[in-house]
């Protein structure tokens, strides 16, 4: 894989409805982001990709069988006091890390919250976890701020 890998990549936005290939990849990248990630069925899928205010960022590889090698979701929210953006579930495939495809994933998903008048994009991240690691620095050079702690992951949040 050379610098133009993130190029010939197959880039999907809202992506609404999954094929079994694509369930069995989100479920093996899945696994590559948590020791004890839930088993997502279609249906399952199917009802939270068609939420309102959810958007799933899917990225695939043709040159290896449309393999799924990446995912990251933004939920989009309205109160009366103000519409925010929460991202999660950001994972590139061990083998294409280092590449890229984490920070452009997250910059669309910051680009849907900006579309949907969000006030700020929040998420959470595990700093002892040595996989994180990389993510935060990523997080960090997006201009996101650790404002916290949740359990045992920092929170941290992007004014837009």
């Amino acid at each position: 894989m050379g610098n133009s890998t993130v190029d010939k990549l197959a880039w999907i936005i809202g992506i609404k409805n999954l094929s079994s290939r694509q369930v069995e990849g989100i479920n093996l990248l899945l696994k590559q982001l948590s020791a004890l990630p839930a088993e997502s069925t279609r249906p399952k899928l199917r009802s939270i990709l068609n939420q309102s205010g959810f958007t799933m960022v899917l990225v695939e590889d043709p040159e290896a069988d449309h393999r799924v090698i990446g995912i990251a979701c933004v939920t989009v929210s309205a109160t009366p006091m103000r519409t925010t953006a929460y991202i999660d579930d950001v994972v590139v495939d061990e083998k294409y890390r280092g590449q890229g495809i984490a920070k452009l994933m997250t910059k669309y998903l910051i680009a849907i919250a900006r579309i949907k008048n969000a006030e700020y994009v929040s998420l959470t991240s595990n700093p002892n976890n040595p996989k994180r690691v990389v993510a935060i620095k990523m997080y960090e050079g997006l201009d996101f701020k650790l404002i916290g702690t949740v359990g045992s992951s920092n929170y941290y949040r992007l004014y837009l």
